[in-house]
């Protein structure tokens, strides 16, 4: 994410600006079997979203927009992603306080994840790596 917009992100977090972003409906990130939890009951699609969001995130001059997301994931699924699709689950993933949804100018948005989000993005990292250890855990 570039500095600007994670600032200008932060902050309408702080105003409650942001869909979702209302320090009162903000519940603290999930524990490592609540966040597992919550990575299993996402489609793969939301997974897809929540891993395009971070990476994103990480590239200096490429702000996760919801164009960026579409071109993001196009290109993983060698295929065209439709856009209602995409914006449909990155509003439930808003709702979901996964995803903070704020502006970047008047007709664009940006997303990055909510610290929920991280929480329940890492766990997803983490089981995935465990199934690969063969360190399979009961659900």
């Amino acid at each position: 994410m570039t500095p600007g917009l994670s600032r200008r992100l932060h902050r309408q977090t702080r105003r409650g600006d942001s869909a979702r972003a209302d320090p009162e409906t903000q519940a603290d990130p999930p524990d490592d079997d609540t966040a597992r939890t919550r990575w299993r009951d996402l489609s793969g699609f939301q997974r897809d979203c929540l891993e395009a969001i971070a990476t994103l995130d990480e590239r200096p001059g490429h702000p996760p927009t919801g164009v960026r997301l579409i071109e993001f994931l196009g290109a993983s699924y060698d295929a065209a992603v439709n856009r209602s699709r995409v914006y449909q689950n990155l509003d439930r993933l808003v709702a979901d306080d996964l995803v903070v949804k704020g502006d970047i100018d008047r007709r664009t948005n940006g997303y990055s994840l909510s610290p929920t989000g991280r929480r329940v993005l890492d766990a997803g990292a983490s089981a995935l790596a465990d199934a690969v250890d063969g360190d399979r855990r009961d659900p």
